[in-house]
């Protein structure tokens, strides 16, 4: 039982109303008749067999298009190579890009000779009589001796296409040609909107040329109508490198969604914004020391210090090529004196390919340490001893190795001789050993020393004889 084409209509509207897209075509030829119907081109010049409109093989209502040798009936001269064109413009103000085409066919022409070529080209195409066009989006034979629906998936377009219903025939053998009916063309209908700018966050550097919208303006919407990131559209963008700098490119991808996606088509998914920047990161530096062996002075240079191979700058991408540069670096403690504790440094600097993309946070605060010099007992002075029966020397001066910058310690503020003797008791001239220890006190002074050994030996020494009286 057939369904009548009025119904036929509402159902469809109905589908396409509940799918969200807009009917562009629907065509059920009812309204023509011979090669005459409205806002279709019959191109079919002096071939002998012609599309035409009439009631010769009706599917849906009363009429259908279908070739035709005599402008009435529903036959074609199969002795005669034919190939005609039935075309319809498609106009859209926007972008479609889920155009789908159906239509009811029948034919049983000779397969693979005689057959039907569905085109959707743009205007430019000028189909010609007796001329086949190329790139079909679909072919049917003559296979068909009931009728049967077709469906294809039309590609994106906008503006104005053409659909191009194209018969080809030889010249041998075929019973029906061609006859096409109920056709709908439907898609969705996205306005065309634009990019009109964007922000993005500021950056500072991370090794990588990802940037992240914090906003996209579009123009061509509707009076009213925003669109939202995250629910409406994503967009993604890149720097043109990953490098620290000022009036640098991004450029921005963005991607409608869910219902913006159906309702709105972007002419350009790719904006470039100019003039943006990215900044240097703040590191900081550990494990860095710093000592040395007293010298009389309270300042540090870059000699001094010490910095471990993957000295931890923390912060730094791992991957580059990045370096703690100490050739300036300079700090001091307020005294002189051996001691430890943290001290300012400055003059630190970054070198290394990735140097331009790191600034230092603060110079570093170093753990620095004055250590004691190593002093020793170079010679003494003893005063004159006559024989007294022992063999005590008493010691008038001790002189050191190693003191620094003219320094002198002073006996019993800086250091004590523990003991001072003769290797013997008798008098000799110029043949006594003395032997001195000498030991360091804890002064102001003699803390910035050690006092390797403490022992000396004094040589070509003198007991004089004591006079007696008779």
């Amino acid at each position: 039982m057939k369904i009548s084409f009025l119904l036929m209509c509402v159902l469809m509207f109905a589908v396409n109303v509940a799918g969200n897209k807009t009917v562009l075509l629907s065509e059920g030829f009812e309204t023509g008749s011979g090669d005459k119907l409205s806002n279709w081109t019959f191109v079919n010049g002096s071939q002998a067999n012609k599309w035409r409109v009439g009631t010769a093989i009706p599917h849906v209502g009363k009429k259908s298009a279908y070739i035709s040798n005599n402008n009435n009936s529903y036959a074609y001269n199969n002795r005669r190579q034919s190939v005609v064109h039935l075309c319809h413009d498609i106009t859209v103000r926007g972008f479609v890009d889920d155009g789908t085409l159906t239509f009811s066919w029948r034919g049983e022409g000779e397969i693979n000779n005689d057959y039907m070529d569905v085109f959707f080209v743009n205007t430019l195409v000028l189909p010609t009589a007796g001329f086949p066009l190329w790139g079909f989006l679909g072919r049917y034979y003559g296979s068909a001796s009931a009728w049967k629906e077709a469906t294809i998936k039309l590609p994106a377009f906008s503006g104005t296409m053409q659909l191009v219903f194209s018969w080809c025939n030889n010249n041998s053998n075929g019973k029906k040609p061609i006859a096409i009916d109920d056709i709908w063309l439907t898609g969705t209908v996205k306005i065309p909107i634009n990019i009109s700018g964007a922000t993005i966050a500021a950056k500072t550097y991370d090794g990588t040329n990802s940037a992240t919208v914090t906003e996209v303006m579009f123009t061509d919407l509707p009076k009213g109508v925003t669109l939202t990131q995250g629910k409406d559209y994503t967009a993604t963008a890149t720097f043109n490198n990953a490098n620290v700098g000022t009036g640098k490119k991004v450029t921005i991808n963005v991607t409608l969604l869910n219902n913006a996606g159906n309702t709105y088509y972007l002419r350009r998914k790719a904006y470039e914004l100019t003039g943006q920047s990215i900044k240097a990161k703040a590191i900081t530096v550990n494990g860095v020391t710093a000592t040395k062996v007293y010298d009389g002075s309270a300042g540090f240079t870059s000699n001094h210090l010490t910095i471990p191979s993957g000295t931890a700058l923390t912060g730094k991408i791992a991957a580059d090529d990045l370096t703690l540069n100490a050739a300036g670096a300079t700090g001091s403690f307020s005294t002189a004196n051996v001691q430890s504790g943290n001290i300012p440094f400055g003059g630190f600097t970054l070198s290394g390919a990735a140097a331009g993309n790191y600034t230092l946070a603060q110079q570093p605060t170093v753990g620095a340490s004055i250590t004691p010099r190593a002093i020793t007992v170079s010679g003494g002075k003893i005063a004159p001893k006559t024989y007294d029966g022992t063999d005590s020397a008493t010691i008038t001066d001790v002189s050191f190795d190693g003191l620094e910058n003219n320094e002198a310690l002073t006996r019993d503020v800086d250091f004590v001789v523990n003991s001072a003797r003769f290797d013997s008791i008798n008098a000799g001239v110029n043949s006594r050993k003395v032997s001195v220890h000498v030991s360091l006190i804890n002064s102001e002074k003699a803390k910035n020393y050690v006092l390797t050994g403490g022992a000396y030996e004094l040589g070509s020494q003198t007991i004089a004889r004591r006079p007696i009286a008779i």
